[in-house]
This record gives structure tokens, sequence and C-alpha cells, in this order.
């Protein structure tokens, strides 16, 4: 390529990026990007707190990425209507570089093409290494190259369609991984260099989930109760190592630390510390899949018996260890994944969780695909992923919800009240932030017929019906507080 080549390439790159934004604000006027941590929370342009509400994107057999006819510009446009802003979209390492050094030129455009597809309407995206149990050859798992996978021979799980991560080649390939072993774990931070160098201007990156759930290794029964050891040894080093890998490329976007399997299912303590500088900005992303009850049938895990446990000791106590280890971590804590289940009861249970402590959340999943190994559920929005007309109405009724999309200040608390459709919102102001405050109101699933607002502190500038209700603090206002209730305005499509 000649010099004049090269920059008319990059005129042509930053003119298609200027028209990316142009389409995100157009699609979700919410939000603007690129966020920026701020301590406990991730901030828009304009300085206003931003929360998440999304789903996650996974396919886990060949090709690693769902058939191209099963996620379309109509998928982009019915989670936007839905009012989830964020996605979270998952890369296999195997799908990307099957044969050592060789990257998947069509692979990498896939998984772009589903990234820019959301994006462009106005849908953050959180780009998620993906593995569950390893390796398909080796391990019966997915994720990992064949040829990252040392076993040295020893037992594998049978094959399952469920995630079994205890027989010792498990432990063997984790261990190898965090040890660096023939160099797979520095080729594991040139393929995420790859992957985010694809991403890395576009200005409505969520940021880079390093990798999903990992495992202790052979010492992974010390970690039941938590093991502070490895968890600032091997797996902060080695994640470290995948985060400048992402610094190569993208000096801006979050990436996001996990911590091991453990933590979400016996609740065990993360001693992950304080992200190196050359890292940040950093957040912390957990999961919770309480492992108390996992006896409980298939999408009913709130008939399982010991749910109540689950409900009332090891969830909380997740969430508590989750702004703990954010706080160390010196960024904002996401929930990044639950779910995967037709209960109702206990999808709700989490979000209300999540929301009664001012988090974002990324349930599992928006289409469940050939979800294996995987939960013994089915998680996702549609009887039949690949027909759209097949939504789960009442399940999409119990995640699609009013939520601060983005606030002009601190929001101090909101709940939604689904049985009486009733949201509750109350924020402190900032006088620094000119932009309104933005609350998503979900006129498709719950206020069909329209709904009242009634505000003190603040007034309303959107108009009647909108599914973007945008409020200016008074001048004298300390707090503001808002309730949306099902009302005689009728609820108009548009903004």
């Amino acid at each position: 390529m000649t010099p004049h080549e090269r920059r008319l390439s990059a005129v042509l790159v930053a003119a298609a990026l200027l028209v990316t934004a142009a389409d995100a604000r157009a699609s979700n006027p919410g939000v603007t990007g690129p966020l920026r941590v701020d301590g406990r929370w991730l901030k828009d342009t304009e300085g206003r707190i931003v929360i998440v509400h999304g789903l996650q994107l996974a396919h886990k057999r060949p090709p690693y990425h769902p058939p191209r006819g099963s996620f379309t510009a109509a998928d982009g446009r019915l989670i936007n209507r839905l009012g989830f802003n964020a996605i979270r979209l998952a890369w296999m390492w195997k799908g990307l570089e099957p044969r050592r050094g060789r990257y998947s030129r069509a692979y990498e455009s896939e998984i772009l093409r589903e990234g820019r597809l959301l994006t462009n309407r106005g849908t953050f995206v959180l780009l998620e290494s993906h593995q569950d149990v390893y390796n398909d050859q080796k391990l019966n798992g997915v994720g990992f190259p064949d040829w990252a996978t040392f076993t040295d021979g020893l037992e594998r799980a049978p094959p399952t369609r469920l995630i079994e991560y205890s027989p010792p080649g498990v432990g063997r390939a984790f261990d190898s991984l965090y040890a660096n072993r023939a160099g797979i774990a520095d080729a594991y931070a040139a393929a995420w260099q790859r992957m985010a160098g694809g991403f890395r201007r576009d200005p409505m990156m969520l940021g880079y989930d390093l990798v999903n759930e990992p495992w202790p290794g052979s010492r992974w029964p010390e970690c039941l109760d938590g093991c502070a050891d490895l968890d600032r040894g091997q797996l902060q080093s080695l994640q470290n190592r995948l985060a400048r890998g992402v610094r190569r490329v993208d000096r801006r976007n979050p990436v996001w630390y996990e911590p091991y399997l453990t933590f979400g299912g016996t609740a065990a303590p993360s001693a992950l510390r304080s992200a190196p500088r050359d890292v940040r900005p950093a957040g912390f992303a957990f999961h919770v899949y309480c492992s108390g009850n996992s006896s409980a049938p298939p999408d009913a895990e709130s008939r399982g018996p010991r749910y109540r446990e689950c409900a009332r000791e090891n969830d909380p106590r997740a969430f508590d260890n989750a702004e703990r280890t954010a706080r160390a971590l010196g960024g904002p804590p996401l929930f990044d994944e639950f779910g995967d289940s037709q209960d109702k009861r206990h999808v709700e249970r989490l979000i209300e969780e999540a929301d009664s402590r001012r988090m974002g959340w990324l349930y599992w999943g928006y289409k469940d695909w050939e979800d294996v190994p995987g939960g013994p559920g089915d998680g996702g929005l549609f009887d039949d992923d690949d027909d759209n007309r097949t939504l789960r109405r009442a399940h999409v009724r119990v995640l699609s919800r009013p939520y601060p999309m983005a606030t002009a200040g601190t929001p101090l608390r909101y709940r939604f009240d689904r049985p009486r459709r009733r949201f509750t919102f109350t924020y402190a102001p900032s006088r620094r932030v000119t932009a309104p405050t933005v609350v998503h109101v979900p006129t498709v699933a719950h206020y069909k017929r329209g709904y009242r607002v009634r505000v003190r502190g603040a007034r309303v500038l959107s108009r009647c019906g909108s599914r973007y209700l945008r409020l200016r603090p008074t001048r004298r206002a300390r707090r503001v507080s808002v309730r949306v209730a099902p009302g005689r305005c009728p609820a108009k499509p548009g903004r």
C-alpha cells in the first residue's frame, strides 16, 4: 500500500467511525460513548453514570459463531427495542486461531460483523473470550485450541451437555496455561491483541472480558472457600498478561477481570488486587450460579431443595464479595452472567439483587442455539432460535424493565415492582453535568397503553409515551424522585 493509499484508508476509517457514532446516537439517544471508568462507576462522554441491562450472545459449536441468518439486523433492532443497551459478545480462541500462528480472517470478520450490527444500533458491546471446560477435542468442552491444550493423558469428562471441571485432565490443562507452557499464555495474549484491534476505535465498547469463568487448575479443592495465593499468583498474572495484549492496541476501553468459577458457586471470596497501572482502566466482572442448588430440576431452580439457602446466604454474599473485589481492583463491579433458565422467579430475584446494589447486569442469553456444554436449562428468549416470531414474551417481561440508562448525578436507588408495573427512582443531580438524565421505559413489554410520570425536583423533557424518559433537575433540587406507572398517555413509537 502506498503512502497515499494509507492516508486515504485512514480517512475512510475515521469517516466510518463518525457514521457509527452518529447512527448509535440516533438509535439510542440515552447514552453516548466512549465510556470511562470513574471509581465505582462507568460514565459516558457527558459525565453521566451509565447502567447496563444486557444479554449474552454465544455459539459453542463450530464454527463458534451464530449462523448468519440467525443473527441479523432484525435482532439488533429487537434488542434495542426491548431496551437492552449491552451485549456480551463471545469469541472462541479456537475459532480465531485453530492452528498456531494462523488467524482466521473469516472468523474475525464475522465477530466484527456481529459487533458492528449491535454498536450501530446504540448497543454497547462487551467482547468476551469464552471457554467452558477449555477445549472440545481433548476435554469435551469448548473455547481453546487443541494445540494449546496439554492434558498429559490424564482423565477427561465423558461427553455430556453439562459443564464438568473436576477431571484431572482439566486441571492439568489450566495448570499449563497459567505456567505459560510452550508459550501458550503469550499466544493467548496475542490472540486478544488481534481481537481487540478490530474493536478498539468503536465508541460503543463496554470493554473486554478477559476470560470466562477461569478454573483454578489441579488445586481447585483449595478454592471452594477461597484461595488468596492462587488469586494473587496465577490468576492475576494470567489476566494481567491478557490485559497487556489488549493494551498493545487499545489504551482506552476497560478490561474486565473475572474470579475463579467458585466465586459465584460457593461465594468464595476473591483476592484479586489493584490492576497494574499499565492495564487500567479495569473493572470486576462476576457470575452467580449457586452450586448448592445444582440438583434442582432444569429451568426450575426455585424448586430446588437448597434454593432458600442460595437466595438468603450464598448469592448475597457473592454480591458483597464482588463489591469488595471491585474496590480492590480499582473499578466498577459488573454482574455480567447469570440466568440460563426459564425460571422467572429465580431470574427476577437475581435482577432485583443487582438493581438494589445499582449494578449493571447481562443475562445469559439472547439465543441458546447449541449451549453445549452448559447448564441444564434453556435460557434463550426464543422457542426457535431461527425464528424471531417465537419470542418468549413472558420471559421478556421479566428482563425488559425500566432503569436509569444515564444519570446526570448519582443514582441512589431504583426499583421496579413488576406485578404493579411501578418504577421508582431517586438520584442526586450534579450541576456539572448538563445533559439530561435518561430512563428507559419499556413501552413494548409493560406500557403499551401508555404511562404516567410523577417527578419531584426535575422537569420532563421527553414527549408523552417515549421509550426514553428525559429529565432535567430544577435549579435548587438536591434530590430528584421519579415514579412511573401505567396511565392514559398513549405509548407512541419512536424515541
